[in-house]
Formats: structure tokens, sequence, C-alpha cells
């Protein structure tokens, strides 16, 4: 991790931000944070029961196994769990985060990682100490960034026994899961410590910008760690994104947990116009701040790109609204911007709908400098037959390069066709069976009959499986296709054109030949 000047360096200096008796105080309240169940444990006496939240013994009203229940004592809400009833899978997993500053203005986010496995053969509940472990200490200090100690392997039961790793902040929710009989139920967040520790620092002024719904979301996700992290980092951009309103924190929010979006802005800008790459307009602040949710990546690249060139004509909510983005400039950067807009606004289509136009065009070497092209008249429809062009042209490649690798394949199927055609050739009832002399024939058997057979090219070729066509013996008309297995024992299918069954006088062809031709034992016999 890089050097920084006031930053803690390593897992000594990031544990001495708290005391042993604020780590105390941490763990009895992340115990506490566990899910509450009161526990009855003799038949004859159901309605004495013993809860997990306050430990004490209580008498119950109503008893009934896992109904929820508030405990007469502390008036925690839980499941009744009756013990004769079995709960060897009753097993409660958090992480917490709480928070505390300090008097230079570093903020330290703590996680802790609780756990109740409240069955163990022959032990009562009340004899079961819940585990509590110290997962990950992170300190966070305005224009420096953040630093995390954590355990270097990550995994339970290594969290807690030392921190002895320090990386970039990040959540490690994700470390915990999958592990035993029951996955991470929830974080738990202290908002109070949280709310006390963001007011004694910096940081206040980012989130006193954001209203309490989105904070608290924002809490809830990752315990703000990225968040707090990007803040500590580049307070200027992110200051402005979340002063700018409702609207633009939601777009903050994104950029700050999508690599994607995150290239949309400069973060390490002094200034407004450099943290957004360009001049914002009256306009363009209003429409940001009433309706920034609206603002993706894409279209606010192109918006830069285009002021990079000294396009100041074209608006970003205009942009916004016929999402003329990114890729739709690359596709045609030396046409102006207004004309594009105004085409998409008559024809009521979106931009990336033009975008999969013009990418198909300069797929089939369509001229777009000709204007009937580059707008045609019905964008709908010309993308529509577009598609459907270029998807003939893909599928006349697949077969070109198919018939490419069958023509390599006749050699290898020269020398045993001859074998083939003495063995199974059989014509009866003006039908006849016909083996192909190239494997090409494969691939137009599979055109015509509408089935898979012209994949079994290599297949053939060096002698797997056997294919004859079931012809006409007058007019060659194709009547059916036929696999037969390598050794000659059985006829693996034959089949009609889509994959139906033969037609009855076809049938019974088949069934003369297969009395005539196909010899169990083998070809050998």
């Amino acid at each position: 991790m890089k050097k920084k000047k006031n930053l803690p360096e390593t897992p000594e200096e990031i544990a001495s931000y708290f005391t042993a008796q604020q780590m105390a105080e941490w763990k009895k309240e992340a115990e506490g944070k566990l899910r509450t169940y009161l526990f009855v444990m003799s038949k004859r006496h159901r309605r004495i029961a013993w809860c997990s939240h306050c430990h004490h013994f209580v008498r119950l009203n109503v008893s009934h196994h896992r109904k929820e229940t508030a405990c007469p004592h502390c008036g925690s809400v839980g499941e009744q769990i009756h013990g004769w009833r079995g709960y060897s899978r009753l097993h409660n997993r958090i992480l917490t985060y709480t928070y505390s500053s300090v008097a230079d203005g570093a903020l330290v986010a703590v996680s802790l990682y609780a756990e109740a496995r409240w069955y163990k053969k022959g032990v009562m509940p009340w004899r079961v100490c819940p585990t509590v472990l110290l997962d990950s200490v992170s300190v966070f200090r305005i224009g420096e960034g953040g630093a995390m100690a954590c355990p270097a392997h990550g995994r339970w039961p290594t969290a807690g026994c030392s921190l002895d790793h320090v990386m970039l902040p990040r959540y490690r929710g994700n470390n915990y899961k999958n592990m035993g009989v029951s996955v991470l139920w929830r974080i738990e967040i202290d908002e109070k410590s949280f709310t006390r520790a963001v007011k004694r620092t910096p940081f206040r002024y980012v989130f006193c910008a954001i209203p309490a719904k989105k904070r608290n979301e924002i809490l809830r996700w990752d315990g703000a760690i990225r968040l707090l992290d990007r803040i500590a980092c580049y307070p200027f951009a992110v200051e402005c994104l979340a002063k700018m309103g409702k609207a633009m924190q939601t777009f903050l929010f994104y950029t700050i947990y999508n690599a994607v979006w995150s290239k949309a802005i400069n973060w390490k800008g002094k200034t407004l116009r450099s943290v957004v790459r360009g001049t914002l307009t009256k306009e363009e602040k209003a429409w940001l701040h009433e309706k920034g949710e609206a603002l993706i990546p894409s279209v606010l690249r192109a918006w830069q790109e285009l002021r990079k060139k000294g396009i100041q004509q074209t608006l970003l909510p205009e942009m916004a609204t016929t999402g003329y983005s990114l890729r739709l400039y690359q596709e045609v950067p030396d046409v102006a911007p207004a004309r594009i807009l105004r085409y998409l606004k008559k024809e009521q289509c979106k931009g990336n709908y033009y975008v999969d136009y013009l990418a198909m065009c300069k797929e089939m070497n369509v001229d777009l400098t000709s204007k009937a092209n580059l707008f045609p008249r019905n964008l709908r429809q010309a993308h529509d037959a577009a598609m459907e062009h270029a998807r003939t042209m893909r599928e006349l490649k697949w077969l070109r390069e198919r018939r490419k690798d069958a023509q390599g394949m006749d050699a290898a199927w020269e020398e045993h066709r001859a074998a083939v055609e003495k063995r199974y050739g059989f014509t009866a009832d003006g039908i006849t069976i016909r083996v192909p002399e190239k494997m090409e024939e494969l691939i137009d058997e599979g055109n015509a009959m509408h089935n898979c057979v012209g994949t079994y090219v290599r297949r053939v070729a060096s002698g797997r499986t056997i294919v004859v066509f079931i012809r006409t013996e007058d007019t060659d008309e194709r009547l059916g296709t036929m696999e037969i297995a390598a050794d000659g024992t059985h006829i693996v299918q034959a089949r009609a054109a889509f994959n139906a069954d033969l037609p009855q006088d076809v049938q019974a062809f088949v069934d003369k030949f297969e009395a005539e031709k196909i010899n169990p034992i083998g070809m050998a016999g």
C-alpha cells in the first residue's frame, strides 16, 4: 500500500486507535445484537423459557414452538424453541460495524463478527457462550485515504485471532458466506455511533448533505466503508457531487460502487469543472439537481468528448433524454450531435437502437456517407431489415467455414467410402440408399432436411458413425436420413425432414433394409 503521511502503516498502529475498554464494550453490544431465542427445554414446564438476550428465566403466557414472542423481562422479540423438537441447526451469525472518532479528525470503523451455535450435545443453551471476534479495524483520514488491519487469511476461525495484515479498506462480509450451517444473517450498523463520529470529523460536510434515508441505505450496503474511503481519498470531488442534490447523490452512489461508472468522474479534480471534465451551464446544473438519477456514465462521457472538441450547443438533458452515448459518438464522430438528436426525436427512438443500426451497417460495409443510409426514413424498419441481413450474412459465413472444414475431411472419408457403399447399397420399391461422395453433402442434407446431420462431418469422416441418404430411385428426391452404428449392428436413427417420423412406405423400406443389411453380430460377421 502506498505510504501516506498521517495514516497508520502497521496493525499495531491501527489497533492503537481504540482502548481495551472500548473493545470490551463493543463486543458486549455485538453479542446483544444476535437474534433472540426463548428456549423451552422441559415438556413438564412448557411455559418456563430462558431468554438468550437478557439471560433470564421467564414465564410465558403461551408456549408454541417457533412462535414469535416478546420476552416478559427485557421485551426483546424472538422465536420460542422447544428443545425436544430438535434445534441442531440453530446457528446465528452477524457482522457489526461500530464507529468512533479521534481528536485529530480521523474516523475509525470497527467490524466485529459474532456467532452463536446454540446446539451442543448434552449442553443446555444457557451454558453456551456466543463467540465475538474482531474482524477488522479501518482508519480514514480526509485527504489521506484509509487503511484497514485484518487477518491475513481473512476467514473464520482465523478472524479475531490476529490482525496481521494492512490493506485498503473494503467490506469483508463476503468472507463469511457459506460457512457451516447458515449464511451470514445480516450486517448490524450502530447508526448512533456513526452519527456521533461523523459530526466530529470533516466527513460531516458530505454526510450532512445526504438525506438520512440514503445515508442509512449506504450504511446497510457495506457499512459505508467504500464511501468513507472515497471521501477520504477525494474529499472535494465527493462533496461537489453530494451537494448537487438528491438526484446526483444517486449517481454518486453508483459511481462509487461500480467501476465502470467511476471512470466518468475525475476524482482528483479541484474544481467542479475538472471533476465532471467540462463546464456545466445553469440549465444543466438545474437538470442534474432535479433529474440527475437519469444520467448514465456513457452519456456523461459523450458530453465530455463534445466539450473537449469545443461543442457547447448540445446540452446534457437532451443527450440523456435521447440516449446520446459515448458509443454513438464513437460510431459517427464527424456527424453533428444536434443533427442526430433531432433525428432521434423525430423517429422517437433511443440512441442505443440507432447505435445497433449503425454497427450492423458497418459490419455489412454499407456506405454511411449517404444520407439515406445514415438517416433512414423509418429507423425501426431499417434496423429490423439490417438485423435480418446481418443474421443472414453471419449464417452464410458460418456455412462457408463449415464447408471448408468438410472439404478437408474428404481424404479421410475416401479411405472407407467404397466399403460403406458396397456394404449398404440397397434398392427396393422405387426407393434407394445413397452414400455421400463428399462430406459437403452432409451439410447440404442438414440444410435441406432441417436437421443436425451437418454437424456429423468429423464423426462420419473418421468412421465413428455411418450416415446414408434415403432417396427415390428415379428422381433422387430426399425422403429421409439414416444413421447406422459404426460396427453395423443396428440403426441408430432414421428420420424424415424436421426430424419427423418417416412416412409409412419409407419406414417399410427401412425395415426391409434392416432385415437384409444390418447384422446384429457386426460387420465382421
